[in-house]
């Protein structure tokens, strides 16, 4: 499909950008990823996901990629270490829905 929509976009370039988005990209997940600094293990943040069917208790630590498997939209619940900023300010806790994708979400 990709030199078709190469060729498509000589003639139509937004129509060829709106194929692109919409049949060529598939929305793997929404990443929350914690701001600030630590030390390699340390604690940065914990709390609890929850979405339709499940939850799951999240600790994460400096360096660590964590998957949560699941269908969105899910319900995030998260606090992280003062120094740490994760999308609510530093030290401030996160409540909030978040998208997920075909894998899920990624912290």
């Amino acid at each position: 499909m990709m030199p078709q929509l190469g060729v498509l976009s000589d003639i139509h370039p937004q129509g060829a950008a709106q194929v692109f988005e919409k049949d060529c990209l598939i929305h793997l997940g929404s990443v929350l990823a914690p701001r600030g600094r630590g030390k390699i293990g340390d604690k940065c943040l914990w709390g609890a996901v929850s979405w339709p069917g499940g939850s799951a208790e999240v600790d994460l630590h400096w360096g660590d990629i964590q998957l949560i498997v699941g269908q969105g939209p899910f319900q995030a619940d998260l606090h992280p270490h003062f120094a740490v900023d994760i999308g609510a300010g530093r030290g401030r806790a996160l409540r909030r829905e978040v998208a997920g994708g075909v894998c899920g979400l990624f912290l």
